[in-house]
């Protein structure tokens, strides 16, 4: 949870996970692939995967940059490959007057977040579902082991059918 303070009576609470990083950057974990890191000193918004995400999370973070780029947080065209394999990273546009951008940057991805929590309550429902469908079949889907009657012969070739080396071709014998 983060307090950010609009004009001297109104304050805004944010549900983000925020850990102030030595040199001062913010870096926001909520995500569940990535990380995103605003900095305040070089005016930049990073998304960094995750170690352990197994997916390729780069659609997310161009979501994440298309998002704050509808906000007028950053500017879409200077969206860019950072140094790290994986990750973005979009300079912050100026703001006019006494305007602070970090604080609408932090804003806006607050917003982003609360979108995307409910599209992976979508997505981890339907695994629990396929894996309950797995684990659990329903009984018109299923058969019990040993239900099912053997053949003789299984297989699309006979057990019989041998390759005749020198001639290319396969042939009953």
């Amino acid at each position: 949870m983060i307090k950010i303070n609009i004009g001297p009576t109104k304050t805004l609470e944010l549900d983000l996970d925020v850990s102030q990083m030595i040199n001062g950057d913010l870096m926001i974990t909520n995500h569940p692939r990535f990380d995103i890191v605003v900095s305040e000193a070089s005016k930049k918004i990073v998304t960094l995967p995750k170690d352990r995400e197994d997916t390729d999370s780069y659609k997310i973070q161009s979501e994440l940059m298309n998002f704050l780029s509808r906000a007028g947080v950053v500017d879409h065209s200077k969206v860019e490959g950072a140094l790290s394999y994986g990750a973005l990273e979009c300079p912050l546009l100026t703001p006019v007057g006494d305007r602070n951008v970090v604080k609408a940057a932090l804003y806006c991805i607050d917003k982003f977040l609360q979108l995307e929590e409910g599209e992976y309550d979508r997505v981890n429902e339907y695994d629990d579902s396929l894996e309950r469908m797995f684990l659990n079949p329903e009984d018109r889907i299923s058969t019990e082991l040993g239900d099912v009657p053997h053949e003789e012969e299984k297989g699309s070739m006979p057990a019989r059918m041998e390759y005749w080396w020198g001639r290319g071709m396969y042939g009953y014998f």
